[in-house]
């Protein structure tokens, strides 16, 4: 086991058993091993916001949190079952929502089908308009949040290229 070198005990191997002892925690260039700190070694209140790497710091009140990819900063209004944590849920990847059967029309195109929100809460997805000039297309649809209280996502009508049904005009999220 590695340790401290003794004072007038460890003549001639001194600087070799210092050097033992620091490379348990520290790589060759001095700086911390990976696994050097970890939750049991932290003292309770030594991790501040300020420690944290993120694209932009804190203002008030605003909590940290893991958004998928990263850690993120976000206010009250955007936690859990806010309304801007709906929109964006329901505005991004709609089909990581999408659980159980789904129902189509004579297009393929997807007009309703359960949703499991990344909190767990259930829901349900319907598409309000479907493209009639690009068959399989939605351009509008709302997500239910069954929580408390029950809220409704709508995605207005997109605007699309009329050669290659691009969206290029997409409305933002309503919650209500």
């Amino acid at each position: 086991m590695a340790r401290l070198p003794k004072t007038g005990q460890d003549s001639g191997s001194w600087g070799d058993i210092l050097n033992d002892y620091l490379t348990q925690a520290h790589k060759a260039d001095g700086t911390l091993k990976d696994s050097s700190v970890t939750t049991t070694t932290l003292a309770a209140g030594s991790i501040r916001a300020s420690h944290f790497s993120t694209s932009a710091g804190p203002t008030a009140s605003q909590s940290l949190v893991f958004d998928g990819t990263g850690l993120t900063w976000l206010s009250p209004g955007s936690i859990v079952g806010s309304d801007r944590w709906l929109a964006l849920h329901a505005g991004g990847d709609l089909e990581a929502l999408i659980v159980g059967a789904i129902t189509r029309n004579a297009s393929g195109a997807a007009t309703s089908a359960g949703v499991v929100w990344p909190d767990g809460t259930s829901g349900t997805y319907t598409a309000t308009t479907v493209s009639s000039a690009f068959p399989g297309a939605i351009d509008a649809y709302t997500v239910t949040y069954a929580g408390n209280p029950i809220k409704i996502v709508t995605q207005p009508a997109v605007t699309r290229d009329s050669s290659t049904g691009a969206v290029i005009n997409r409305p933002a999220m309503i919650v209500s």
